[in-house]
């Protein structure tokens, strides 16, 4: 299994027809709209969402669940898991989740680890 696209954005929805649209993609950061920097009033609450494409190699080993861990600042503030059910053919798959209660304590580095059991 191979991760081909990890994106974050404000939200992602599920059209008709299998379609997958990413609203408010973000680049290599996450911007808080205030007047100023001193203007922030932290903790901070956003929405977010994950979109991860994989390339199912044949490589993978069997996985039934998985963790969604993302921390700010080395502290935890966003925790998603649940069933997965990976296709047993070759090719792309998408994974995405949205959360709508993310709360960033303050200003500082983000990291996501995905863990697949």
């Amino acid at each position: 299994m191979k991760l081909i696209d990890f994106i974050v954005c404000d939200d992602i929805r599920q059209e008709v027809g299998g379609k997958v649209t990413l609203v408010g993609v973000y680049e290599d950061r996450i911007m808080v709209n205030a007047p100023s920097r001193e203007a922030i009033r932290w903790p901070v609450k956003l929405k977010l969402g994950f979109f991860l494409r994989l390339l199912n190699d044949g490589n993978a080993p069997d996985m039934d669940s998985f963790e969604l861990l993302v921390t700010s600042n080395k502290k935890t503030i966003c925790r998603l898991s649940g069933p997965l059910k990976v296709k047993k053919q070759l090719g792309l798959m998408n994974l995405f989740f949205v959360n709508s209660a993310v709360n960033f304590p303050s200003e500082g580095v983000l990291s996501v680890d995905l863990i697949f059991k």
